[in-house]
């Protein structure tokens, strides 16, 4: 009997001698793979030997027709494979030696071997400049990041954070984030001074890419020292001194009023990652008021967050006919764009926010990830290109397209 099993990108084949040899497969997790070329190694046990034929078939996805990719010469591991294309691949193994084989050609519903998910390109990550904000109460820390690969996780976003005179990077969450591009970060108590930030990006192949770390001076907010320094005109409770609580005049709260409101209530939600009751006070905040265009972009984000990317695009469209410059909104829209890769509609987007600025280094470096997806190399040169030049101040665009070009330089030289 022919037994197959598979770790890591090895595969260990036992062959007896009987006249009816049996694959036995092996479930095993899929592999990750960053190389374009890799081997497959396989061991055969000795009193099997000599072994006539050793094939590999392969298929990609999970379903679908076999292909043979060949057959190992020198029928000694390993068996060198070099994918055509990145994602998920299924291998098969024929052994044959002078009994028979260990099973005849492989079927659509034959199980795998092995499967590995290939992925050699790395993610592209930028982390924008940080700012320190402070909102309902609270003191924040502003991340916004842009990070773009065909094969990103679920949850592919890492946030850490060092201290001045610290040497240990400290995450800011417990578990990676979605890559929503964004996030607030509410600042611990006491925490000031200089701090770093940056940003790690994990595609499915395993790729991880870190950003270069930020730098910010977190300052001590007033909202912070009125929360952790006691206040000494404060009035006791029972002294004469105390004021009573304002009472609360619903007639004095117009539909504007409330919408903004709630508007910022839904963000605070947001922060908290409770995108559908966020969305949820949006919705109502837009139905108060209409023309409140910063609450259907943001509607629009988190609907793109939750994978509802029509309804997503269609606020975004909302927005564009009360503003159709507003480059939150475009650039929201090119995402959508980008995900269902729809490239063309994607760069149209960015185009028109060009229209209006055309010195966005951002948005062209934008243009030049979309003319990757769209296989236009030429082109995405020249928006990198292009980004590098506009604007001198844009120290970060300018430092990420030219990580892009380099990587493009790399791959050419790759698959020379």
């Amino acid at each position: 009997m022919l037994r197959v099993h598979i770790f890591d990108l090895r595969v260990i084949v036992f062959v007896a001698l009987w006249p009816s040899l049996i694959p036995v497969s092996v479930a095993e997790p899929v592999q990750q793979v960053q190389s374009q070329r890799f081997d497959i190694g396989y061991l055969i046990n000795a009193d099997a030997l000599p072994v006539t034929q050793v094939e590999l078939w392969y298929r990609t996805g999970t379903s679908g027709d076999w292909r043979l990719y060949g057959t190992d010469g020198d029928r000694q591991s390993p068996i060198a494979f070099v994918a055509t294309e990145e994602g998920q691949y299924e291998f098969f193994f024929v052994i044959t030696n002078e009994v028979g084989v260990s099973s005849g050609i492989p079927r659509p519903q034959s199980q795998a071997h092995h499967k590995a998910f290939v992925d050699f390109t790395p993610p592209i990550v930028q982390l924008h400049e940080l700012r320190q904000i402070e909102h309902l109460g609270r003191s924040l820390l502003q991340l916004r990041w842009n990070a773009v690969d065909t094969h990103l996780t679920d949850r592919p976003i890492e946030l850490s954070y060092q201290r001045e005179d610290g040497d240990q990077w400290e995450p800011m969450f417990d578990r990676p984030l979605s890559n929503t591009g964004r996030y607030d970060w509410p600042i611990p108590e006491g925490l000031v001074g200089r701090l770093s930030v940056r940003v790690a990006v994990t595609d499915r192949g395993g790729n991880r890419v870190l950003s270069e770390s930020r730098e910010v001076r977190l300052r001590r907010t007033a909202v912070a020292s009125m929360l952790t320094t006691p206040s000494r005109s404060r009035p006791t409770m029972g002294a004469s001194t105390t004021m009573p609580e304002p009472v609360y005049d619903s007639r004095q709260d117009t539909d504007k009023t409330r919408a903004a409101r709630l508007y910022a209530e839904a963000l605070s939600l947001r922060d908290q990652q409770d995108y559908r009751r966020s969305v949820a006070k949006l919705r109502h905040a837009i139905k108060l008021n209409p023309s409140m265009t910063e609450a259907l972009t943001e509607m629009a984000d988190i609907l793109y967050l939750l994978g509802d990317f029509d309804r997503s695009q269609g606020a975004y469209e909302l927005a564009l006919r009360q503003a159709p410059a507003q480059r939150s909104a475009l650039l929201g829209s090119a995402r959508v764009h980008r995900q269902r890769r729809e490239y063309s509609q994607a760069a149209q987007r960015l185009r028109t926010i060009l229209r209006y600025q055309p010195d966005d280094a951002e948005t062209w470096m934008h243009l030049g990830d979309v003319a990757i997806f769209q296989g236009d190399e030429m082109l995405a040169r020249e928006c990198y290109a292009r980004a590098t030049q506009i604007d001198p101040n844009a120290h970060a665009v300018i430092d990420e397209s030219r990580k892009r070009l380099s990587l493009m330089d790399m791959g050419s030289r790759t698959v020379r």
